[in-house]
């Protein structure tokens, strides 16, 4: 089946020719006029147009006249494949995000000439292009042969003649005028060009046809392993070895073959060639690449990720406030100056994402920072330079994302592969920019059977989002994951619901545990830190396509969603701290325990956290707290060498000794009460390996460590970790995996006692649980830390790994008992003995927390 493309048919000419001989000298005469007449003065060069893959001869479709084909009885439809060419003209932007709108009705013509049935389409298309290349040498998907405008992607729309001629006839296309803002739905139309140009559309038709078995048969032992792979390169995820019978012969059964218009060329219809490549603007993973405005606003706010300190330049409309937050901390306003600018110096040194909005309506702001800054931004971002080329734009980084839309009646169908157990479908809705809402219903139906009782359904309200927005510009609500056990013999699933709602299916990655970002996203966050939308090499959930994704393209069953990648605290994101509880886990059976001391960073202003140290290592400024319980007093922990045992070791305030004691142990501790407010801290007599702690916040800011509790696993014993789950409730365990004195690869069996799942067919669930499973990693990649007992010389080397159990609501309540098993061990290179640190997020804890909160992704 030859889909996508046609070409022209060639008309045979007789030739009245004698002597054989004299074609052959006139075939040469030829092909040498041909090659003297395509040499150039100037050899061709990189910049010229790259040479087109097909050419066709595509028919006008105007608004004045129809272009009437021929529909065969042998057709069950026909595939109108369409393009608009814009009127020549030398400021066309290259612009991925604009798009074209326009539309052509079909009217339906039987063999007696009456008139059964008319259907409008409406359509939008954009320019494929590269914005770094000139016009006239740039990619493209389509391009008129005789040098006119640019011309828009390609966009089919299935036209079903079954129903409605089922003894053929004709069929009618004429064009309608470009949709006006708002379209007819009332909704604004968004991201058009400011001045809509007069489209041309063009279109070439097939018919669909249908195969017998024994052609069916036939056709299927002529295709080689390229072929079978382009059959089903727009049909399925899978190969063709791998479809089902039934997907396999529905593959196989239909072929097109181009219709003709009917009539006589430039009276009844015009042509045009087309040159067509493969090329397209991809939709951007990253859309920071070149988008130089950002809108913020009280209900919309812009992410910037940074590693470092950096000096931030502004530019808006002049006299506009913009509000900025540098990190967790309360925001601080920004007045945009004369011409609209500001300059913010931002002196964080850690990875955050630093949040941007502002108060009142929308507008639009560009961020810059000086040149040689350009590394501190983390993201998939092109740094282009300011028109001043003081300065590199450091937009913020946008992913863009591909939803299917849902409608009450025709399905977004999954196909369920053998031995697929879970469908995850991740879905959000949209709300209007103008509603004051700050949540948006989303409702959606899975069936797998015509029965009764063989459906699922599931409403939900989702709150709206800061940061994502659709691309036809409605607002975005966070997105909520429904997980369906896939009933015993369902192969396909149908999902319906209000148009409103937008999905994406998902599955297991078979043999994935943990998510593997991508750099230079693979960064070491605080433990209540992670990124959001971040992209990643490998993840415990992956995308599948739906089995009719190429009919749900044809008719616009698609959104594409702007994500803003960002770090974000537990639970409610970037507006606040979180509200997910959380609890450490004590092992049974009392295994030896140490104090885990992993990095951090105290921000100005920040509350300092219960379980916080400040390194003393080199003299500091502190800050003495006025209330709570370490007001008025400061707490030093230290550790000396060896060589200092006997000797005196004191703590010196504001350049007078305050305390000291003679050094009788290696390690100890010194107690002085302060007024509160800011001193300079310093210890004397440790030794040049000695360390030292104080439990008060740096003044001005730096690095502090966070203290975490592990317990030893060897080989000898499991390590018993025991709670209770109650209905409906979805638990996380996170297992915090240390090695000393450096980083080594692990492996560590588990397995959940009472892990029986519940009665879940016919209800959506958030999690599933996999009761047995090998944890595997390498310490090191969630950073280095202090074993604090291990009392070694090297400070901030041992290797830290994050590992996740998920215990999902798909379980019956009741008491659980997990079990941990060190494998490996005597394996060359893998770690002989580990170091874990428990935490079950989604229960709160009998007491105050004390050690760090952690966060694990929820969707």
């Amino acid at each position: 089946m030859n889909v996508g493309r046609f070409t022209a048919k060639h008309r045979s000419i007789a030739t009245r020719v004698g002597n054989p001989r004299w074609v052959v000298a006139l075939t040469f005469i030829a092909v040498v006029a041909l090659g003297l007449a395509n040499i150039d003065e100037n050899p061709l060069s990189v910049g010229r147009t790259p040479p087109a893959e097909d050419e066709i001869l595509a028919y006008h479709v105007d608004e004045d006249r129809d272009i009437v084909v021929k529909v065969p009885i042998e057709i069950d439809a026909v595939e109108v494949t369409t393009w608009t060419a814009l009127p020549p003209q030398d400021d066309v932007p290259c612009d991925s995000a604009l798009r074209y709108p326009y539309g052509f009705t079909a009217t339906f013509i039987d063999e007696q000439g009456h008139q059964v049935a008319r259907h409008d389409f409406d359509l939008e298309s954009r320019i494929s292009c590269d914005p770094d290349r000139p016009a006239d040498s740039s990619e493209y998907a389509a391009r008129l042969a005789n040098g006119g405008g640019p011309v828009t992607d390609p966009r089919m729309s299935l036209v079903v003649t079954r129903d409605t001629l089922p003894r053929g006839g004709h069929l009618r296309l004429r064009a309608k005028p470009a949709p006006t803002t708002p379209g007819p739905d009332g909704r604004p139309a968004y991201n058009v060009p400011p001045v809509l140009p007069r489209l041309t559309v063009l279109t070439r038709l097939e018919g669909r046809y249908q195969r017998g078995e024994a052609l069916r048969k036939v056709f299927e032992q002529s295709l080689d392993a390229d072929e079978r792979q382009r059959v089903v390169r727009n049909v399925s995820a899978l190969g063709f070895a791998d479809l089902p019978d039934l997907a396999r012969e529905r593959v196989l059964t239909t072929w097109a073959r181009r219709l003709e218009a009917a009539g006589i060329e430039q009276k009844d219809y015009t042509v045009s060639r087309l040159l067509l490549r493969r090329f397209r603007t991809p939709y951007p993973r990253a859309e920071g690449r070149g988008t130089s405005e950002f809108v913020v606003g009280e209900r919309h706010a812009a992410a910037l990720n940074f590693r470092g300190p950096a000096e931030l330049h502004l530019e808006g409309p002049e006299g506009r406030t913009v509000r900025i937050a540098d990190g967790y901390v309360a925001p601080s306003p920004v007045v945009l100056g004369p011409e609209g600018r500001a300059v913010v110096l931002l002196q964080r040194e850690d990875i955050r994402s630093v949040i941007i909005d502002a108060l009142g309506p929308d507008f639009g702001v560009r961020f810059a920072v000086p040149r040689d800054q350009a590394s501190v931004q983390i993201g998939e971002i092109l740094h282009r330079t300011t028109p001043e080329g003081l300065r590199v734009e450091t937009p913020p980084d946008v992913r863009i994302v591909r939803y299917l839309d849902l409608d009450p009646k025709a399905p977004v169908v999954a196909r369920i592969a053998p031995g697929q157990d879970f469908l995850g479908i991740l879905l959000r809705t949209e709300i209007d920019l103008g509603a004051d809402v700050e949540a948006g219903e989303a409702n959606l139906v899975a069936r797998w059977g015509p029965g009764e009782r063989e459906f699922a359904k599931l409403q939900v309200m989702l709150p709206r989002s800061r940061f994502e927005w659709w691309s036809e510009g409605f607002d975005a609500t966070d997105p909520r994951m429904a997980i369906l056990r896939v009933p015993p013999g369902a192969e396909r699933i149908e999902l319906t619901g209000d148009p409103r709602t937008h999905v994406r299916l998902r599955t297991l990655e078979p043999g994935v545990l943990e998510t593997l970002y991508r750099i230079p996203y693979r960064v070491q966050l605080q433990d209540d830190e992670t990124w959001r939308y971040a992209p990643f090499d490998i993840s415990e959930w992956t995308d599948i396509r739906a089995a009719n994704l190429d009919e749900l393209e044809r008719n616009d069953r698609f959104s594409d969603l702007r994500e803003q990648v960002r770090i974000e605290k537990v639970g409610k994101g970037a507006r606040g701290p979180g509200d997910v509880p959380e609890r450490p886990l004590l092992p049974e059976h009392a295994p030896v325990r140490r104090r885990l001391l992993s990095p951090a960073y105290q921000s100005p202003g920040e509350a300092y956290p219960g379980d916080a140290w400040t390194p003393l290592i080199d003299p500091k400024h502190a800050l003495i707290e006025a209330a709570g319980n370490r007001a008025g007093r400061v707490v030093v922990t230290w550790r000396a060498e060896r060589a200092r045992l006997g000797k005196q070791v004191s703590l010196v305030v504001d350049g007078e000794t305050a305390t000291e004691e003679r050094i009788a142990a290696l390690a100890g501790t010194l107690k002085l009460d302060l007024s509160p407010g800011k001193h300079h801290l310093a210890i004397q007599g440790l030794g040049s390996t000695g360390a030292a702690y104080m439990d008060a916040a740096p003044a001005d800011g730096g690095p502090i460590v966070r203290r975490r509790d592990v317990y030893e696993l060897t080989g000898t014993r499991p390590l018993v970790l025991k709670f209770d789950q109650h209905p409906g409730e979805t638990l996380h365990l996170v297992l915090f995996m240390v090695t000393q004195g450096g980083n080594a690869p692990y492996r560590v069996r588990y397995d959940i006692e009472g892990a029986k799942p519940g009665s879940t067919l016919g209800a959506f669930f958030r999690r599933i649980t996999i009761p047995e499973g090998i944890l595997t990693g390498r310490t090191g990649d969630f950073g280095r830390g202090t074993l604090w007992e291990a009392a070694t010389d090297r400070r901030g080397v041992d290797g830290i790994a994050r590992a996740v159990i998920r215990l999902g609501d798909d379980l019956s309540p009741g008491p659980r008992t997990v079990r941990l098993w060190l494998q490996g061990q005597k394996e060359d290179g893998m770690a002989n003995r580990l170091w874990v640190g428990p935490v079950l997020v989604g229960q709160p804890p009998g007491a105050k927390p004390t050690d760090p909160r952690v966060w694990v992704e929820d969707e």
